[in-house]
């Protein structure tokens, strides 16, 4: 069994994600990224796909003048 990641393992991976969101990346190419990459299983790259998305849509939500 591989070992945990920690916090700020997960939120590099995250930030990956998102970084690979904003270039317009399908989700299959990132789960299959996730997979190759970091030898995670499918769902937990949905999982970081997920936490990026909400984190895409918290960005987009703050008002700017």
């Amino acid at each position: 069994m591989a070992k945990k990641s920690d916090k700020a393992e997960i939120d590099r991976r995250t930030h990956t994600v998102v970084k690979l969101l904003s270039s317009a990346k399908t989700s299959s190419y990132i789960l299959r990224f996730c997979s190759e990459e970091w030898g995670v299983t499918e769902r937990q790259a949905q999982t970081y796909l997920q936490r990026a998305r909400e984190i895409i849509k918290a960005d987009y939500s703050v008002e700017r003048s």
